[in-house]
């Protein structure tokens, strides 16, 4: 396991990526993030954890509280603390059970009723320069896997895994 996270974690630490080109919420193309692919992603925020505390959460049914788990959090000894030029990682998931990869990032900023989505776009922390995310991507039939590692034996093992080596990202539920 633990050769496993250190992978993750390079791949992880190198991969940050901008969410928009100025013009909107906008992914690594689908060459490079397929559709329907499996893997772990994370989500940075340059926003402090006062504003990250003090915002209007979506309201959408079953979206995260993002102030409520912010205060909850705050100041909590094992809580991920890593800046990396200025963006804190807030949440890490996994994607590929129903959807995928990229369609589960792209709920994370558009929400949906239901779906226990940060709904970013539907907060006050809408501002998309704010944001970055970064991915490893698990076996699949698209393209080159960063892991070749099966979606349903691995990826809620290492999701758990990488927040007890690295770090509860302070948006994470559970």
């Amino acid at each position: 396991m633990k050769k496993h996270l250190s992978k993750i974690e390079r791949i992880r630490s190198e991969r940050i990526l901008p969410v928009t080109t100025g013009d909107g919420l906008c992914l690594p193309s689908t060459e490079i993030l397929p559709t329907k692919v499996h893997g772990l992603y994370w989500i940075y925020a340059s926003y402090s954890i006062e504003e990250i505390e003090n915002c209007t959460p979506s309201t959408q049914g079953n979206a995260v509280d993002i102030a409520a788990l912010a205060k909850q959090h705050k100041g909590l000894s094992l809580v991920h603390n890593t800046n990396h030029c200025g963006f804190n990682l807030v949440y890490n998931g996994i994607g590929g059970s129903s959807s995928g990869l990229r369609e589960r990032i792209l709920g994370e900023f558009n929400g949906g009723e239901g779906t226990g989505s940060l709904g970013i776009l539907k907060s006050s922390l809408s501002n998309l320069d704010n944001w970055r995310i970064s991915y490893v991507i698990l076996k699949n039939d698209k393209i080159a896997p960063d892991l070749d590692l099966e979606f349903k034996d691995y990826a809620a093992i290492l999701e758990r895994a990488w927040r007890l080596e690295y770090g509860w990202p302070i948006l994470c539920r559970a």
